[in-house]
Formats: C-alpha cells, structure tokens, sequence
C-alpha cells in the first residue's frame, strides 16, 4: 500500500507540472477548491503519522481514526460541479477545453485514490498490533 501511495502522489505531481495554469483556471478552480484539499492533505499526513508511529513503536492505533474520505468525495463533488457551471459559460467552455483543466482533473482523480491506500495502512497496523481501545495496558 505505500508503494502504490507514493506511486499516486508522484502522478500527481507529474500532473501538476512544471507549466503554470491558466489563470482563469486558477481562480475560479484552484483557489476556489483550496481549502478542500488542504484539510485533506492535513488529514492525510495525520493518518501517515499515525500509522508510522504505530508501526516503528509496535503499539497500537485508536479504534477510530482519521477517515480522509468525506473530504476528497466533497472536494471531488464540488470540482464537478464548478466544472459544470464553467462550461456553461463561454470563457469556461474554452478554459475546460486547455491542458491546466485536464492537468488539474488529473491531479484531483490521482490523489482521490488516496484514502483508500490509507485505509489500507490503518488496517494492516490494527491486524498487527491491535486497538488503542483494545489494549489490556489500557484498561
């Protein structure tokens, strides 16, 4: 599962490229989204966290842990939507048709597979150490 996360996050980072995006695509994409993928990234990082804790400690992690899900679907719904009201426009219908919204949609689809890779990890930490909750030094 860490190989195929690292192999989803490089995608991503080839999507976004060296080239800058178009500027109509930046405002009214991007920046729009941002705060949608910035709670998803942090999310992300404290799953990552935890799972390395849990893995170089041999403890285990809480029953419940951080679900980056709801996010990415709300940031993935929300990026369909604003790509459908662009089209409806005649700047949007000729910005939807450039390379920064294919490289941006690439982006979003590549780190969508994300929280699955990190379901994964959670769930390989649990068969091996168990629950926080589970734990007879806890109880």
């Amino acid at each position: 599962a860490n190989g195929l996360l690292i192999d989803r996050l490089q995608e991503a980072r080839i999507a976004l490229g060296h080239n800058p995006f178009d500027p109509f695509i930046m405002e009214n994409m991007i920046k729009t989204l941002w705060p949608y993928q910035r709670q998803a990234h942090l999310t992300a990082k404290i799953s990552l966290y935890l799972s390395a804790t849990s893995l170089l400690s041999k403890s285990p992690l809480p029953r419940d842990t951080v679900i980056t899900d709801q996010y990415l679907q709300d940031f993935i719904e929300d990026a369909g939507i604003i790509s459908s009201r662009l089209a409806a426009t005649e700047r949007g219908a000729t910005a939807v048709k450039e390379d920064s919204f294919t490289r941006f949609w690439f982006f979003i689809l590549c780190i969508g597979d994300i929280p699955r890779h990190l379901s994964q990890i959670e769930s390989v930490c649990k068969e091996m150490f168990g629950t926080l909750e589970d734990d007879p030094k806890m109880k």
